[in-house]
Protein backbone atom coordinates (compact mmCIF):
# COMPACT_ATOMS: atom_id res chain seq x y z
CA UNK A 1 0.00 0.00 0.00
CA UNK A 2 1.61 3.08 -1.30
CA UNK A 3 0.11 6.08 1.44
CA UNK A 4 1.83 8.88 -0.64
CA UNK A 5 -0.18 7.86 -3.77
CA UNK A 6 -3.38 7.67 -1.77
CA UNK A 7 -2.59 11.23 -0.08
CA UNK A 8 -1.60 12.73 -3.35
CA UNK A 9 -4.47 11.12 -5.34
CA UNK A 10 -6.85 11.74 -2.87
CA UNK A 11 -6.79 14.94 -0.09
CA UNK A 12 -4.17 16.73 -1.97
CA UNK A 13 -6.69 17.16 -5.01
CA UNK A 14 -9.15 18.43 -2.80
CA UNK A 15 -7.21 21.39 -1.55
CA UNK A 16 -5.78 22.06 -4.33
CA UNK A 17 -9.81 23.09 -4.81
CA UNK A 18 -8.99 25.88 -1.80
CA UNK A 19 -5.43 26.94 -3.13
CA UNK A 20 -3.07 24.55 -1.36
CA UNK A 21 -0.21 23.55 -3.22
CA UNK A 22 1.21 19.90 -2.15
CA UNK A 23 4.56 18.74 -0.83
CA UNK A 24 6.31 15.93 0.13
CA UNK A 25 8.66 15.33 2.67
CA UNK A 26 9.54 11.83 3.98
CA UNK A 27 6.69 10.39 5.97
CA UNK A 28 5.29 14.76 5.82
CA UNK A 29 2.85 15.76 3.53
CA UNK A 30 2.70 19.79 3.32
CA UNK A 31 -0.42 21.71 1.71
CA UNK A 32 0.47 25.58 1.71
CA UNK A 33 -1.68 28.86 0.43
CA UNK A 34 -1.24 32.30 0.59
CA UNK A 35 -4.07 34.46 1.75
CA UNK A 36 -3.48 38.47 1.21
CA UNK A 37 -0.03 37.98 1.99
CA UNK A 38 -0.22 35.00 5.00
CA UNK A 39 0.78 32.07 4.51
CA UNK A 40 -1.75 28.89 5.82
CA UNK A 41 -0.22 25.21 6.09
CA UNK A 42 -1.54 21.65 6.64
CA UNK A 43 0.46 19.51 7.51
CA UNK A 44 -0.24 15.14 7.31
CA UNK A 45 2.79 13.04 9.44
CA UNK A 46 3.27 9.82 9.71
CA UNK A 47 3.72 8.90 13.26
CA UNK A 48 7.08 6.90 13.76
CA UNK A 49 6.20 5.43 17.32
CA UNK A 50 2.64 4.15 16.80
CA UNK A 51 1.76 1.48 13.93
CA UNK A 52 -0.45 2.92 10.83
CA UNK A 53 -1.23 6.16 12.14
CA UNK A 54 -1.66 10.04 10.74
CA UNK A 55 -2.36 13.04 12.04
CA UNK A 56 -3.67 16.60 10.24
CA UNK A 57 -1.86 19.86 11.90
CA UNK A 58 -3.39 23.40 10.69
CA UNK A 59 -1.09 26.33 11.47
CA UNK A 60 0.61 29.48 10.49
CA UNK A 61 3.28 31.80 11.55
CA UNK A 62 1.55 32.69 14.90
CA UNK A 63 -0.35 29.27 16.08
CA UNK A 64 -1.35 25.90 15.62
CA UNK A 65 -4.21 23.25 16.21
CA UNK A 66 -4.73 19.62 15.39
CA UNK A 67 -7.78 18.63 14.18
CA UNK A 68 -8.87 16.72 17.21
CA UNK A 69 -9.47 20.50 18.87
CA UNK A 70 -12.05 20.81 16.50
CA UNK A 71 -13.89 17.63 17.10
CA UNK A 72 -13.16 17.55 21.08
CA UNK A 73 -11.50 20.32 22.76
CA UNK A 74 -10.39 18.66 25.74
CA UNK A 75 -8.98 15.22 23.21
CA UNK A 76 -5.06 15.61 23.53
CA UNK A 77 -4.62 12.61 21.30
CA UNK A 78 -3.44 13.98 18.24
CA UNK A 79 -3.48 10.40 15.96
CA UNK A 80 -5.88 8.79 13.95
CA UNK A 81 -5.54 4.69 12.95
CA UNK A 82 -6.32 2.73 9.92
CA UNK A 83 -5.82 -0.80 9.44
CA UNK A 84 -5.68 -1.05 5.67
CA UNK A 85 -6.47 1.04 2.77
CA UNK A 86 -10.42 0.81 2.61
CA UNK A 87 -9.91 2.52 6.36
CA UNK A 88 -7.22 4.55 5.39
CA UNK A 89 -8.79 6.30 2.61
CA UNK A 90 -12.20 6.84 4.85
CA UNK A 91 -9.54 8.57 7.54
CA UNK A 92 -8.75 10.76 4.50
CA UNK A 93 -12.10 11.63 3.88
CA UNK A 94 -12.59 12.21 7.75
CA UNK A 95 -9.24 14.74 7.13
CA UNK A 96 -11.15 16.41 4.05
CA UNK A 97 -14.44 17.12 5.92
CA UNK A 98 -12.74 18.52 9.13
CA UNK A 99 -10.72 20.85 6.39
CA UNK A 100 -14.01 22.17 4.91
CA UNK A 101 -16.07 22.29 7.92
CA UNK A 102 -13.70 23.14 11.07
CA UNK A 103 -10.35 24.18 9.55
CA UNK A 104 -11.06 26.77 6.88
CA UNK A 105 -13.00 28.95 9.20
CA UNK A 106 -10.23 28.69 11.63
CA UNK A 107 -7.89 29.89 9.55
CA UNK A 108 -9.92 32.77 8.37
CA UNK A 109 -10.49 33.79 12.35
CA UNK A 110 -6.97 33.95 12.97
CA UNK A 111 -5.44 35.72 10.36
CA UNK A 112 -3.39 38.49 11.83
CA UNK A 113 -4.37 42.35 11.73
CA UNK A 114 -2.05 45.14 12.70
CA UNK A 115 0.65 42.28 13.88
CA UNK A 116 4.30 44.17 12.30
CA UNK A 117 6.54 45.28 15.65
CA UNK A 118 6.77 49.02 15.03
CA UNK A 119 10.45 48.64 14.86
CA UNK A 120 12.68 46.82 12.53
CA UNK A 121 15.06 44.92 15.06
CA UNK A 122 17.07 43.75 12.68
CA UNK A 123 18.34 47.07 11.65
CA UNK A 124 22.37 47.92 12.72
CA UNK A 125 21.12 50.05 15.50
CA UNK A 126 18.76 47.61 17.51
CA UNK A 127 21.97 45.05 16.95
CA UNK A 128 24.12 47.26 18.98
CA UNK A 129 21.60 47.27 21.30
CA UNK A 130 21.20 43.80 21.49
CA UNK A 131 24.89 43.44 21.94
CA UNK A 132 24.99 45.82 25.06
CA UNK A 133 21.58 44.17 26.48
CA UNK A 134 23.85 40.75 26.16
CA UNK A 135 26.72 41.99 27.77
CA UNK A 136 24.78 43.70 30.72
CA UNK A 137 22.97 40.58 31.28
CA UNK A 138 25.98 37.67 30.67
CA UNK A 139 23.46 35.99 28.25
CA UNK A 140 24.50 34.09 24.82
CA UNK A 141 24.07 32.07 22.34
CA UNK A 142 24.96 29.14 23.12
CA UNK A 143 24.24 28.91 26.84
CA UNK A 144 20.08 27.52 27.14
CA UNK A 145 20.24 29.20 30.54
CA UNK A 146 20.04 32.09 28.85
CA UNK A 147 16.38 31.92 27.98
CA UNK A 148 15.61 31.52 31.25
CA UNK A 149 17.50 34.98 32.11
CA UNK A 150 15.10 36.64 28.93
CA UNK A 151 11.85 34.88 30.47
CA UNK A 152 12.90 36.69 34.00
CA UNK A 153 13.73 39.63 32.39
CA UNK A 154 10.33 39.92 30.06
CA UNK A 155 8.48 39.90 33.23
CA UNK A 156 10.47 42.21 34.89
CA UNK A 157 11.14 44.99 32.23
CA UNK A 158 8.32 44.27 29.64
CA UNK A 159 9.83 47.58 28.41
CA UNK A 160 9.45 48.74 24.44
CA UNK A 161 12.98 48.72 23.72
CA UNK A 162 13.59 45.12 25.64
CA UNK A 163 10.86 43.32 23.53
CA UNK A 164 13.05 44.57 20.50
CA UNK A 165 16.06 43.58 21.71
CA UNK A 166 14.99 40.22 23.34
CA UNK A 167 13.30 39.25 20.01
CA UNK A 168 16.33 39.70 18.11
CA UNK A 169 18.35 37.68 20.30
CA UNK A 170 15.89 34.79 20.99
CA UNK A 171 15.63 34.57 17.35
CA UNK A 172 19.53 34.47 16.28
CA UNK A 173 19.56 32.17 19.21
CA UNK A 174 17.34 29.31 17.79
CA UNK A 175 19.00 30.30 14.34
CA UNK A 176 22.55 29.41 15.51
CA UNK A 177 20.94 26.36 17.82
CA UNK A 178 18.54 24.80 14.70
CA UNK A 179 19.54 26.28 11.39
CA UNK A 180 17.67 29.18 9.38
CA UNK A 181 17.41 32.82 8.51
CA UNK A 182 16.11 36.03 8.94
CA UNK A 183 13.70 37.36 6.55
CA UNK A 184 11.68 40.38 6.81
CA UNK A 185 8.25 39.36 6.10
CA UNK A 186 5.75 42.09 4.43
CA UNK A 187 2.65 41.36 7.30
CA UNK A 188 5.14 40.16 10.47
CA UNK A 189 8.11 41.93 10.06
CA UNK A 190 11.36 40.24 10.78
CA UNK A 191 10.61 36.47 11.08
CA UNK A 192 13.48 33.46 10.76
CA UNK A 193 12.06 30.50 8.00
CA UNK A 194 13.58 27.21 7.40
CA UNK A 195 14.30 26.32 10.59
CA UNK A 196 16.79 23.05 10.86
CA UNK A 197 16.55 23.48 7.26
CA UNK A 198 12.63 22.68 6.65
CA UNK A 199 10.96 24.54 3.87
CA UNK A 200 8.16 26.14 6.10
CA UNK A 201 9.39 25.41 9.33
CA UNK A 202 8.83 29.63 10.45
CA UNK A 203 8.33 31.52 14.00
CA UNK A 204 7.90 34.61 14.87
CA UNK A 205 10.37 36.01 17.50
CA UNK A 206 8.89 38.88 18.21
CA UNK A 207 5.03 37.34 18.77
CA UNK A 208 7.02 35.12 21.16
CA UNK A 209 8.02 37.61 23.27
CA UNK A 210 5.16 39.97 23.07
CA UNK A 211 2.66 36.64 23.74
CA UNK A 212 4.94 35.45 26.47
CA UNK A 213 4.24 39.35 27.80
CA UNK A 214 0.85 38.81 28.40
CA UNK A 215 0.50 35.22 29.16
CA UNK A 216 3.55 33.70 30.76
CA UNK A 217 2.15 30.37 31.26
CA UNK A 218 0.72 29.54 27.92
CA UNK A 219 3.61 31.40 25.77
CA UNK A 220 6.66 30.23 27.44
CA UNK A 221 9.99 30.87 25.40
CA UNK A 222 11.42 27.86 26.42
CA UNK A 223 8.21 26.04 26.13
CA UNK A 224 8.62 27.38 21.60
CA UNK A 225 12.44 25.65 21.86
CA UNK A 226 11.49 22.65 23.16
CA UNK A 227 8.52 22.00 20.72
CA UNK A 228 11.26 23.29 17.86
CA UNK A 229 13.77 20.31 19.49
CA UNK A 230 11.07 18.00 19.54
CA UNK A 231 9.56 18.53 15.79
CA UNK A 232 13.15 18.64 14.15
CA UNK A 233 14.19 14.89 16.35
CA UNK A 234 11.13 13.47 15.08
CA UNK A 235 11.81 14.45 11.46
CA UNK A 236 15.34 13.14 11.67
CA UNK A 237 13.93 9.91 13.02
CA UNK A 238 11.59 9.74 10.42
CA UNK A 239 14.69 9.81 8.52
CA UNK A 240 17.05 7.90 9.73
CA UNK A 241 13.74 5.20 9.52
CA UNK A 242 13.39 4.84 5.64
Amino acid sequence: MNIAKIIESTVANEFSKYGFNYEKSNNTWFFTREVNGFKENIRIDKSNWYENALRIIYYNNITSVASTHFENKNNVEEWYYYEDEESLRKLLVHFQNITQNYALKWFESIRPKNILPPENFLSELWKLKAKEFMKQNDINFQSFESLTIIERILQNEPLEGTVFVTSYFIGEFFIRKFGGEWVIDGNFGPVIQNIGGIKGFNRNPYKMVTNYIRNPQEYSIIGHYTTILNTLDSLKNQNSNE
